[in-house]
């Protein structure tokens, strides 16, 4: 086990994609970043291969399950019904992250929203909420409860004091 924290500054300096994940892996994870929302097993499945077994498409929908106490078989619903027919031909499946990043947005608070697009001016690098409270104009209680939200939907990570986007693409989200 590592006695220090990971740092941004550790990981290499050439970003490289992340290959989608064999589904049967994929479904296990949704399974565990879903809790007990998305116990069973076929319906997650069914959830990454639509997914294309993006890591963030997946990790997105899973901390999407867990926070909004929703069952697996219904977000397969809406997911049934999202356009995304191409997603099973090639680099299409990348299609599958602004549609994922509306629907986890749509339930963040006005001001989660606008701290999120604070945010994306400065990802990737780590950053404080003092940055948030001082472009927003609030107090750092304020500033931490919509950094908070953020966090809950996997959109940002906590280092320490620090803050930080858990992909880059969600740093490109509108």
């Amino acid at each position: 086990m590592c006695s220090s924290p990971h740092k941004h500054s550790d990981a290499p300096a050439e970003w490289s994609d992340l290959r989608p994940l064999p589904i049967d892996y994929a479904a296990r994870l949704l399974r565990d970043w879903g809790k007990g929302w998305a116990a069973d097993e076929a319906i997650c499945y069914r959830i990454c291969e639509l997914l294309g077994g993006l890591p963030l498409a997946v990790f997105l929908a899973g901390r999407y399950l867990a926070q909004h106490k929703l069952l697996a078989a219904e977000y397969l619903d809406w997911l049934e019904e999202a356009p995304l027919d191409a997603l099973d031909m090639g680099d299409q499946r990348h299609q599958s992250i602004p549609l994922l990043m509306d629907r986890t947005t749509e339930k963040i608070s006005e001001m989660g929203r606008v701290a999120l697009g604070i945010v994306g001016i400065l990802s990737p690098e780590p950053f404080e909420s003092k940055l948030i409270q001082i472009a927003l104009g609030m107090k750092p209680k304020e500033a931490n409860r919509h950094l908070g939200e953020l966090v809950n939907y996997g959109l940002l990570q906590r280092q320490t004091i620090d803050y930080q986007v858990t992909h880059s693409l969600i740093g490109l989200h509108p």
